[in-house]
């Protein structure tokens, strides 16, 4: 594991702090933002990762994360009013402290007193520390589960690789998909650019190994559905690729790809009015082409 998975684990196991987890996070999210070349680190940067490195080390060795000074740090001294302050401090119990100690003696036994007892700290806490505290501590559990919950980066890293692909820069989307498919292994979208860029170059065995990733994820999702069918197509099992462009309409009605690529697949079958009036509905397209039977490939969307 690595990145969120690994901090998420170390949190559950109690390996580190709410605040190392923190600091972790922070510095995660400092390392993504400078591997961008189009990126210029900021003085923030370089304090989550001094902070970063500092919860680290305070996780590995099982001390106390360090107190920073740096304007975003998640660290605060200790209280001198905690439990075990003297040893905090490094001090001892003072001599007023010491001598009442030594001095002390139970007092002599008195008569059962039947009076009313004092009241109790709880009843005289203000009524909005009575609610305060506990909404606190919800918010507090729930900004920790979106914290950790969450998925990753792995959307700004599709978001590159499409970028990427628009530029006709494909070794660096592919690189980016696969980024996005590590740091969240719970999302189709990854695997389906992966599985269009390998189908694009011919590797139909790479592009079918990535979609059924994907719809093994996400089984209703029409661009999944459509792209494999597309390999099917490619692949010239144009029964099977009937059926994935018809899971793929029923997913989505509107896509018109589907449907253009459903008529191709029929008129490759001798189906030619169904073929006929599902171009109709797709409309023009890369599609319309593909229809003909001279052509054995459709052409990439």
């Amino acid at each position: 594991m690595s990145g969120q998975q690994l901090i998420r684990a170390g949190r559950q196991a109690e390996a580190v702090s709410l605040d190392q987890a923190h600091a972790l996070l922070e510095f995660l999210a400092a390392r993504d933002r400078v591997n961008r070349t189009t990126y210029n680190p900021t003085p923030s940067d370089a304090a989550a990762a001094r902070d970063g490195f500092r919860a680290m080390e305070a996780a590995a060795s099982g001390t106390p994360a360090p107190v920073t000074t740096g304007p975003a740090s998640p660290y605060a001294p200790p209280s001198p009013y905690a439990p075990g302050a003297a040893a905090v401090t490094g001090g001892a119990a003072s001599a007023p402290a010491r001598a009442a100690a030594a001095t002390y003696a139970p007092p002599p036994a008195e008569p059962a007193d039947y009076s009313p007892a004092p009241e109790s700290r709880w009843n005289r806490t203000p009524l909005w520390a009575k609610i305060g505290v506990p909404l606190l501590l919800l918010l507090l559990i729930a900004g920790g589960y979106f914290l950790f919950a969450r998925p990753g980066g792995a959307e700004s890293h599709v978001t590159a690789g499409i970028d990427a692909m628009q530029r006709g820069q494909r070794e660096a989307a592919r690189s980016e998909f696969s980024t996005a498919a590590r740091e969240n292994d719970r999302i189709a979208a990854p695997h389906i650019f992966l599985a269009r860029l390998a189908r694009e170059d011919g590797d139909l065995e790479s592009a079918r190994r990535e979609l059924d990733n994907a719809l093994r994820l996400e089984p209703r999702n029409h661009v999944a559905l459509r792209e494999m069918g597309l390999v099917m197509f490619q692949s010239r099992n144009y029964d099977v690729a009937r059926r994935f462009f018809v899971r793929a309409v029923d997913a989505d009605t509107t896509d018109h790809a589907a449907l253009g690529y459903l008529g191709c697949t029929l008129s490759r079958l001798n189906r030619t009015e169904e073929a006929t009036r599902f171009l109709n509905r797709a409309g023009s397209g890369a599609w319309s082409v593909c229809a003909q039977p001279v052509l054995a490939t459709p052409p990439p969307l």
